[in-house]
């Protein structure tokens, strides 16, 4: 992992996910915690699933993305590991609900 500049960094690998992604990254977004980054791998898509990840990344600089040839959830996960800035590590493509509200609270 590289130096840590984020409490939590959320790994969503995805893979033709254009009809799910800008509902997970929005989830993750919703949180009320809000020291994160968010590691998006995009293992190779052939949709539009890229494209709907950049849109959201220009309002929102804590989105990462990094593009790989589809080489499996596995590669894109220790990808994304090797790449995060945060002192813990939450793997997910869709936040329901609010999951990291109460990290940090006392």
């Amino acid at each position: 992992m590289s130096e840590q500049e984020y409490a939590v960094s959320w790994i969503v690998p995805v893979y033709n996910g254009e009809a799910t992604i800008e509902e997970a990254i929005h989830s993750i977004q919703a949180q009320t915690f809000s020291d994160f980054e968010i590691l998006v791998i995009n293992d190779g898509s052939t949709d539009k699933t890229l494209e709907i990840v950049q849109e959201l990344a220009k309002s929102d600089s804590r989105i990462k993305i990094h593009t790989t040839p589809n080489r499996g959830v596995v590669h894109s996960r220790n990808l994304a590991l090797h790449n995060a800035r945060g002192e813990w590590i939450a793997c997910s493509t869709l936040m329901i609900g609010q999951g990291l509200n109460d990290c940090g609270s006392s």
